[in-house]
């Protein structure tokens, strides 16, 4: 039987695949091992590699959002392993560029101005 934590993760995979394909990406899932999740394809913006994490939420410290971005090893994500984090928070899906960073934190007030909220984008554009 699966993990309770590999469970809430393919949850959150499963979640950032409908967001991607409802904003006009076509997402797929790699058969064998990937430092990404999904990689998908956009007919106006092209293809992208995506990174899912589920978002915990700090309400010890002013309501903030993180994002924990590490590979198994404990070394962050970089451009070389994929594009985009998508961060799952309960039904909301948020977007962020990789920066390389190991931990990605915005305050619950400031979300949607730093990341893009999937649910909202209407595919038009580039993404930010």
């Amino acid at each position: 039987m699966a993990h309770p934590t590999q469970i809430t993760g393919k949850v959150s995979e499963l979640k950032a695949a409908q967001a991607l394909l409802a904003n006009g990406w076509q997402p797929a899932f790699p058969l064998v091992d990937e430092a990404h999740d999904i990689q998908a394809w956009h007919p106006e913006l092209g293809s992208a590699r995506f990174q899912v994490k589920t978002i915990r939420q700090r309400t010890d410290r002013a309501n903030q959002y993180v994002l924990y971005a590490r590979k198994g090893n404990g070394t962050p994500y970089t451009k070389e392993d994929c594009d985009f984090m998508i961060g799952v928070l309960g039904d909301d899906v948020y977007m962020t560029e990789v920066r390389g960073c190991s931990e990605y934190w915005v305050s619950e007030s400031s979300v949607e101005e730093k990341w893009t909220k999937l649910n909202d984008y209407k595919g038009e554009g580039e993404i930010a």
